[in-house]
């Protein structure tokens, strides 16, 4: 027997953005749930799946929802591709869900500095040659 997913499971997957991947997550954002109804959070979970997940097979939906996709054609079907491609090569979306994304006020402050060595390093050439002004 198949093991069931957590997706299949949950009630209104489309509202738990812990199903969602985590550069996903940042865009997932409904703090009103609570105060929709159970056919308002049923239409916004579908959508949520289908824009933001990126999820338009007709079958998946017909199981979940009892409803055909919103997005019907490759044109319409391509607004939900569309976004989502770019969000899983957006180089700093990824870096940031993976914590390898510095700004300089998280980097030490006696980091080396070459300004003054180079400048010395000049100076002996300098002296060396005994270059005039």
């Amino acid at each position: 027997m198949a093991k069931s997913k957590k997706r299949e499971k949950t009630k209104y997957p489309g509202l738990d953005k812990h199903l969602f991947s985590k550069i996903k997550q940042e865009y997932h954002d409904i703090d009103y749930v609570n105060k929709l109804n159970d056919e308002e959070k049923k239409w916004l979970s579908q959508f949520m799946e289908e824009h933001l997940g990126a999820n338009v097979n007709p079958k998946y939906h017909e199981r979940k929802y009892n409803k055909d996709v919103f997005h019907q054609g490759l044109e319409e079907r391509r607004k939900c591709f569309g976004p989502n491609n770019s969000r899983i090569r957006d180089i700093y979306s990824n870096h940031r869900v993976l914590g390898t994304l510095y700004d300089e006020s998280s980097l030490p402050n006696d980091i080396y500095d070459p300004t003054d060595d180079i400048i010395d390093f000049l100076d002996e050439y300098d002296d060396y040659f005994d270059w005039e002004d």
